[in-house]
């Protein structure tokens, strides 16, 4: 889970593990290219703007793609984006709810391994 808001961040993150994923957390885009580097990654969860000179969260994904074809997306953004995101995975409109963020990661897994 990548999220610049901390508060953001702890609330995914716990409700990610009481529905019993693993998860590991990053403030910024640059720090999660190393946990993608260093292992198995099934899911990423990232908001899309983390300021200026930073990676933002499209192009996080699109590192993480290129790493993992099959890897399952869900992108947090504070805006709607519309289809901008493409085929990227799954965009969850404010106000997120917890539950639409569980729902939409096990969703993007399993069409994850589908594909």
């Amino acid at each position: 889970v990548v999220h610049n808001d901390p508060r953001r961040l702890n609330e995914m993150a716990r409700a990610l593990r009481e529905a019993g994923f693993s998860v590991v957390t990053e403030k910024k885009a640059v720090n999660a290219v190393r946990h993608l580097d260093a292992g198995p990654v099934d899911a990423l969860v990232t908001s899309i703007d983390f300021g200026r000179d930073t990676l933002n969260g499209i192009a996080l994904a699109r590192m993480a793609r290129a790493r993992r074809s099959n890897i399952a997306i869900v992108f947090t953004p504070n805006r709607d984006w519309g289809n901008v995101l493409g085929d990227y995975g799954a965009a969850l409109a404010p106000p997120l709810e917890m539950s639409r963020l569980v729902e939409a990661v096990h969703g993007q897994l399993r069409a994850a391994k589908v594909a």
